[in-house]
């Protein structure tokens, strides 16, 4: 949970295709949440894309893509705010906001402004939460007996190993896609 380990793998593969579910059930494959996040991203990126591009030269009406998309981006925004409530691990919610800026990114790249207003809510409603969950960490520390944390003098405390992982791991995101905003939650 304080460790990013392979979980930063997930930012090199931000271009593979998403999880198909019926696969992952049929082999008993679970995956941690920034995963089924990026596929879904992923997912709706393609399709949208598609979509966008055929609504606008086929019927020259870019207001209907906005309308067919709505119940859809509806549903993924709903499971986005009622996942976040329940999520404590920062280091998914930092992996979340990169794969979210790697999406924009890749939606700028192909010229497609469909998913604009989406993305930039996805990460309105990141930031507050990854902010929430850090404090909730730093909080902890300091209600932690310092006297309890040397408990021999030749190895550090498992909270210690911790708060160093947790922050090896920010320092690693934040140099893969940071904009600073890490910088002035610390």
């Amino acid at each position: 949970m304080f460790s990013l380990g392979e979980r930063s793998n997930i930012l090199k593969e931000i271009d593979q295709p998403g999880l198909v579910p019926c696969i992952s059930e049929a082999n008993s494959l679970k995956y941690p949440y920034e995963v089924i996040f990026r596929s879904l991203q992923k997912l709706l990126m393609d399709t949208a894309s598609s979509e966008y591009i055929f609504i606008k030269a086929f019927f020259r009406d870019e207001s209907m893509f906005y309308r067919v998309f709505e119940g859809p981006v509806a549903v993924i925004d709903e499971n986005m705010k009622l996942t976040l409530a329940n999520s404590h691990d920062a280091i998914c919610l930092m992996l979340m906001i990169c794969i979210t800026k790697k999406h924009q990114l890749v939606m700028s790249n192909r010229r497609l402004p469909c998913l604009d207003t989406y993305l930039d809510k996805a990460l309105i409603y990141l930031w507050p939460r990854f902010k929430t969950v850090f404090d909730m960490y730093i909080q902890s520390l300091y209600q932690c007996d310092a006297k309890m944390l040397w408990v021999d003098g030749t190895h550090p405390h498992h909270i210690v190993r911790c708060y160093m992982e947790f922050t090896a791991s920010l320092i690693q995101l934040n140099a893969e896609c940071g904009d600073g905003q890490v910088s002035s939650v610390t």
